[in-house]
């Protein structure tokens, strides 16, 4: 990776992110997947964004912040359906599971605690 390499930047935090969900250490996982969001921010790489944003959706429904998981899932699919990716299937998936874990009355979905 080259110093200014914000695609290969993007990638490191990316990973650092999933690894730390995995280790259960959530908070730092949505830090790192904002980094990744940030580096990736000029790229044009929406594919990679989308892929992030969905990451970031997983680690905040972990951490039960589910207005920002949608938030995140949802323009993750936007991104995914647009480009006509497979992986917008998957993202489906996770909002319609995610469905059933949320309020019904919608309360939260105007802030995000988690961003």
């Amino acid at each position: 990776m080259q110093v200014g390499d914000s695609n290969g930047m993007a990638g490191g935090y990316d990973s650092l992110g999933v690894a730390y969900q995995h280790l259960g250490s959530h908070r730092d996982a949505v830090a790192c997947f904002h980094q990744a969001l940030d580096a990736l921010a000029d790229s044009g790489e929406r594919f990679y964004v989308a892929l992030v944003r969905s990451h970031l959706g997983d680690a905040c429904r972990i951490a039960r912040e589910l207005p920002a998981a949608r938030h995140h899932y949802e323009r993750a699919l936007a991104i995914f359906g647009g480009l006509g990716a497979r992986e917008a299937d998957g993202v489906r998936q996770k909002l319609a599971a995610l469905g059933n874990e949320l309020p019904t009355s919608g309360a939260g979905h105007a802030t995000e605690p988690i961003r």
